[in-house]
């Protein structure tokens, strides 16, 4: 659930404003705005089930803030790259850092087609959820599949590394980075 937060922030333009009926705890609303419904539906959720965004510093840190067990809890995540949505690809990802941990994760959301091909889950498990997702769109909802996975540090650092040169290529960049980001959304 907390994926659903850290995926959509890049996309909402987000406004802080006082809100009084807050406790202490949490001094900010957020008024959430974006292009996306699925978005902002995310956000939506992630908030019901009381998780709060609240803010990215100037290092591009995240924090995060939920009570667990009735105890506040507060998370902070680095972003390290936003692989953004386009109408080919049919996702869109992040890759964060735990600073306290030092894992990286890439967290994806996108059509569920796409992101299933994508998931290495044993197969009794992948049908179980594309019975359900088939239930839903039988019923006229929409569906989306998030997923997620731990990088090790050096496949990050590679990849990285040529992420970084095919953003800076001066020919087919979009092809170049498309095919990059393939690379690492497995």
């Amino acid at each position: 659930m907390l994926y659903a937060i850290l995926l959509s922030l890049k996309k909402i333009k987000i406004r802080k404003s006082f809100d009084t009926t807050y406790t202490s705890y949490h001094l900010y609303s957020l008024l959430l705005k974006s292009a996306s419904p699925d978005e902002l539906a995310l956000l939506q959720f992630a908030k019901f089930c009381g998780f709060k965004y609240f803010g990215m510093d100037k290092d591009q840190n995240m924090t995060i803030k939920y009570k667990k067990n009735n105890r506040p809890c507060v998370e902070k995540y680095q972003l390290l790259d936003v692989l953004s949505f386009n109408s080919t690809r049919k996702r869109m990802s992040v890759i964060l850092k735990d600073p306290d941990t030092g894992k990286i994760w890439l967290h994806s959301k996108g059509a569920d087609n796409v992101i299933l091909e994508r998931c290495q889950e044993p197969i009794n498990k992948k049908e179980e959820t594309i019975g359900c997702l088939d239930d839903f769109a039988s019923h006229g909802l929409r569906t989306l599949a998030v997923a997620s996975r731990i990088i090790p540090e050096t496949e990050y650092v590679e990849w990285s590394k040529e992420y970084k040169e095919a953003k800076l290529s001066l020919e087919d960049r979009k092809k170049k980075m498309m095919a990059v980001q393939e690379k690492i959304e497995v």
